[in-house]
Order: structure tokens, then sequence, then C-alpha cells
């Protein structure tokens, strides 16, 4: 498993959603995933986790879970999670926010709410992108973040 670390912010707009999110703790078995993903009305098929997350059997970690309000703030831990979140996507009851570090120098910037879903990952190492391109792409990002959410990624808000 390869180390993703961060900070996810979900904000659920149902009961049902809250209820299946409260469940989650610092190792979230499948079963547990797949009633989030449902309740979030995402119809899944075995393409949505080919490589990292077993869907029979697989387990999601986090180094913490807190539960405010219709928020779960949570600090995922492995990559299993970006497979997760790609698929929880395409739900329009579900609302995230994320700001994600992979170990291999990759940035994930997510933003999913409504009809908006940016999910973009920038690396470092691989040169592609100039400085601007990188402001660009943040700045879409804190654009994409509601005031209410921001305390929770102090580094990106200071």
């Amino acid at each position: 498993m390869s180390e993703l670390h961060g900070t996810l912010v979900f904000h659920a707009t149902t009961q049902a959603l809250a209820n299946c999110l409260e469940d989650f703790s610092e190792e979230t078995a499948a079963e547990t995933v797949l009633a989030l993903i449902k309740s979030a009305g995402v119809t899944v098929s075995e393409e949505d986790f080919p490589l990292l997350f077993d869907i029979d059997d697989g387990v999601l970690f986090a180094e913490g879970i807190n539960c405010e309000d219709q928020y779960v703030i949570i600090a995922p831990f492995g990559e299993e999670w970006l497979e997760v979140l790609k698929t929880l996507s395409r739900s329009k009851s579900l609302s995230f926010w994320a700001r994600l570090q992979h170990e291999h120098g990759i940035d994930f910037y997510i933003a999913v709410f409504g009809e908006h879903e940016m999910i973009v990952a920038i690396d470092h190492e691989d040169g592609e992108l100039d400085d601007d391109q990188l402001n660009e792409i943040e700045a879409k990002w804190r654009t994409a973040v509601p005031n209410d959410i921001r305390g929770y990624f102090p580094e990106d808000f200071e």
C-alpha cells in the first residue's frame, strides 16, 4: 500500500449518508464503504475497483476521523481511497472536498458537490505543468471550497 495522506471532508446531505459516514473508523471494512456508496445513489461495478480496493475484503485506513455537525473529517491513509472517491464522485447527494498528498510526489485537489466535479492530480516530479498552471489549479480548488469548510484546510487557507 502506497502512502496517501491529507484531509478529506464529507458533507452528508441526508440522514442516511450521515449514518453511513458515522460508521467509518480507522479501519473501515468494504461492507461499510459499499453501504455509503449505495446510500449516495451510486451503482458500482467490478471495474470501479480494479486494482487497489478489494470490494469484498478491502479496508480503508484512516489516521483519524472527526464528526462535526453535518461534516465528517477524515485523515485518510493509503491510496485505496482514490478509487473510492472517484466512485463517490458520481453521487449527486454527497459532497466532499480533499487535499491529498501521495508519497510519490503527486498532489490531489478534489472538490465534488452538486454538478461540480474536480479531481485533479498534479505530479510535481514530471515537470509538465509550469508555475502559472499549478497556481491556476490551486486557485480553482480554493474557489470550490466553501467558506465554512476552509478551516479544515488551514495550510491552504491561512
